[in-house]
């Protein structure tokens, strides 16, 4: 599978991408390793912050990595790069893409070995008997969602924490953006998984929580 990336040419490992902008060549490639994505919204953001674009017009307001040095950015401007995934949603790709020709990187792959792009239930003929025990599954799921997020999410004075409100609360019901995936790694389970399933609050009185557990980030 490197080979295939690199054309059979010699592979180095950096943590950082200014050690790999460093020993990169004209003709060099930089390849990106990470076990999922689907709305593309943080890999776009991370290329955003790297390129200098302010907080508040980046996709998402978190903070990843420092802004390169001038001298870096246009080596990544000009290098290959290719973001390779276990798990993408293919949907994204136009997205993604188009997003970071805005900030001039131009030379853009993904590759990825699982398609994220059918969801639960709407693809639901290999998962469900019939459309009904489909939508009775879909049904208790959601409304599990929308009750855990909703403690969650809400403050003690009835608004809603930074970047929330009900329209997102109810678009992540059964995952973030709606991804309605079943998704589960060795080390972590991402936010586009059915939430019931990952997610910790309050339902019906009681407590619920998730039988897979996120890794807790700095």
């Amino acid at each position: 599978y490197f080979n295939d990336v690199k054309n059979k040419g010699n592979l180095l490992f950096d943590s950082t991408i200014e050690n790999a902008l460093v020993q990169i060549n004209e003709d060099g490639c930089l390849c990106f390793f990470d076990d999922g994505a689907y709305s593309g919204k943080q890999v776009i953001s991370i290329f955003q912050e790297l390129m200098g674009v302010p907080k508040e017009k980046r996709t998402t307001n978190e903070h990843h990595v420092d802004e390169l040095p001038d001298e870096y950015k246009q080596k990544l401007k000009q290098a290959k790069i290719i973001l390779c995934y276990l798990c993408f949603n293919s949907d994204s790709t136009n997205y993604i893409k188009s997003e970071l020709q805005k900030i001039g990187l131009t030379n853009v792959d993904i590759l990825f070995v699982n398609d994220l792009s059918s969801k639960v239930f709407v693809d639901s003929t290999s998962i469900f008997k019939n459309a009904y025990q489909s939508e009775l599954v879909k049904t208790h799921l959601n409304m599990i969602g929308l009750s855990v997020l909703t403690s969650t999410k809400t403050l003690s004075d009835g608004t809603y924490k930074q970047r929330w409100d009900k329209a997102r609360i109810e678009a992540s019901a059964l995952g973030y953006n709606d991804a309605q995936q079943m998704v589960v790694f060795a080390s972590n389970v991402p936010t586009y998984t059915i939430t019931a399933v990952w997610a910790n609050g309050q339902f019906e009185g009681n407590n619920w929580v998730g039988l897979f557990q996120r890794t807790e980030k700095d």
